[in-house]
This record gives C-alpha cells, structure tokens and sequence, in this order.
C-alpha cells in the first residue's frame, strides 16, 4: 500500500512541477512601422524527456518546488516476525592430556602396639604399649575398676520345672513325718531339744507310729530336769473336699476336730542317753472333741491331719 501511494504522489509531482524548457527561435513578426522583436515566451516548458532542438540551443531541467506539503498518516506498523530457530550446539572438545604424576611422599614410621596388665610406663592399670622405629615408647591406659552398681531389682518368679520321677516304693515303717528341735525353758538349761515324728505303713495307709525325744551329746538333749514332765501333742483334722473323705475310724474323730495326745516323761532317776535319748509309742493315748474315749496315737491316719502339729512340755 505504502509503494502505491508514493508512485502516485510522484506522477502527480511529474505532471505539475516538472516542465521542459527548451529556447527556440523564432522568426520575427515585423509590423510596418514597428522594430522587430522577438516572441516573449521564447521558453517552452518541458516534461520528462528530451525534445530535439537545434544543437546550440541548452536544455534545461527545472524542478519547480512548491511549499512543504502536510505531514502524511503514520504508516501501518507491521508485526514482528518468528523467532529464529535455535542453532545446533556444537560437538564437546577433546579430552585434554593427563596431568604428570605427583611424586612419592616420604615412607611412614611403623608402631608396634602390646597390650599389657598391672603397672608399666604411665599406666597402673594396664593397657596398650606403642613403640615406634625409634625406640619410642607411649601408652595408652585402661580406666580404673568403676564402684559396684546397686543391686537390681528381683527378677520374676521362672517357670516351673517338669515333674521329677516317681519314686521307688518304701519298705514300710521307721519313715519319720517330721523332726525339729523345740524351744522350752521350763527344764532345759539351753532352752533346745529335739522331737521326731514317725509313721508306719499299714499296707493301705499311713498311721502315727512313734515320737522320739532328745539327742544325746548334742544342743539338741533334752536334760534329766525334764523327768517326770507332760508331753502333749496337739492334730486338727482336716476339712476335705468331695469327693475325698476323712480315712480313719469316725467313732474317735471326725473331719474339723482337734486330736490331743499325751504322755508323761520317765524320772530322772537313770535318765537315758543315747539318739534318741526317749522313745514313745502305742502307749501315747489320745482324744478327740467327738469322743472321750481314748484312742491311741497309732490310731491317727497321717492323711486326715494338717501339717501343724503342735507340741507342749509341762507339769
């Protein structure tokens, strides 16, 4: 658009500004009377081109120039155009050379270490001994022995252990329930003498069969100050649980009763030595809150009583 505007302002110019001027001469009008003269407007005007004249005659070019026209419209902006592609990146280089080698550093000392116990060098303790090519030593020390920590808590209770194996069957009598020794002031200067228990197979149950009293030589005797006492046993009968039942005779106990039974000790008048020093049996009689008569102490079946058995030396 802008090429065609500019190509018509020109030609408008051509046409009105632009003229060829060409000097021609012309024959003279002569007028009787009158001086010859020469035609004004000798000058002819010209366009673009060239008109032949006469070979002495110039040819001029005039541009007439008029006064500033306008100032035209502002031209129409164009848009910017695409963005160019982006070149391709060219190739890496070439490795450059390896680098010359360093050189060798200096050779190293070497440590022997032992190790060592009690007092050496720095140390009382033991330790580490390091001795260098030279000949020189350094150590290295143990801590001393740290104080005893408190003592831990008690750890629970472990599992229990399997069953042991049966053991093998008893050859029947002479097999002691219990033996102890028994506190008493009244007749012992030492306040100690022995008491044992024992049982007797029957060939279907257990019964009390004898008591034995003090042991000879020992702090277990039972002194001659002690002739002429009471000995009194006491048994409580067992409550058992259906099905089980109370075994011996219900005519002298039954279960939930207290069994007491006595016998008087010998004088002092040859008091026995020897271990044991007495010996009671079947002639230890007792009774129970369910009967007054007297029963004997072989007549108890060691399985209707409890495990406390109780034991009195008196007047």
């Amino acid at each position: 658009m802008k090429k065609v505007i500019a190509a018509l302002t020109v030609l408008s110019l051509v046409q009105i500004f632009v003229v060829y001027s060409e000097i021609i001469a012309e024959p003279s009008t002569a007028v009787p009377g009158q001086t010859a003269v020469t035609a004004a407007g000798a000058n002819q005007d010209y366009f673009f081109g060239v008109k032949n004249a006469s070979s002495n005659l110039n040819q001029v070019l005039a541009l007439l120039v008029g006064p500033a026209g306008a100032p035209g419209p502002v031209g129409v902006v164009n848009q910017d155009g695409l963005v160019g592609i982006e070149g391709v990146i060219g190739k890496d280089g070439l490795p450059g050379a390896p680098g010359a080698a360093g050189r060798d550093g200096k050779d190293g000392t070497g440590v022997l270490a032992t190790t060592f116990t009690g007092a050496q060098g720095t140390c009382t303790n033991g330790g580490i001994r390091f001795v260098d090519s030279n000949g020189n030593a350094s150590f290295a020390c143990n801590g001393a022995s740290g104080s005893s920590g408190s003592s831990g808590p008690q750890g629970p209770a472990g599992p229990a252990g399997p069953a042991g194996p049966a053991g093998s069957g008893g050859s029947g009598g002479g097999t002691g329930v219990g033996t102890g020794t028994l506190a008493e002031g009244s007749c012992e200067a030492d306040n100690t003498m022995y008491i044992g228990l024992d049982r007797n197979f029957t060939g279907t149950k257990y019964t009390y069969n004898q008591v034995f009293i003090g042991k000879s030589g020992s702090i277990a005797d039972i002194n001659s100050t002690c002739g002429g006492k009471l000995l009194t046993m006491r048994f409580t009968v067992r409550t058992p649980t259906a099905p089980d039942t109370i075994k011996g005779d219900s005519a002298k106990y039954v279960a939930g009763n207290r069994i007491v039974c006595t016998e008087r000790l010998q004088s002092a008048s040859g008091w026995p030595t020897g271990d044991p020093q007495i010996t009671l049996g079947s002639s230890v009689a007792c009774t129970s809150q369910t009967t007054a008569t007297a029963f004997r102490l072989t007549d108890i079946d060691v399985a209707d009583t409890t495990d406390v058995i109780g034991f009195e030396l008196g007047n």
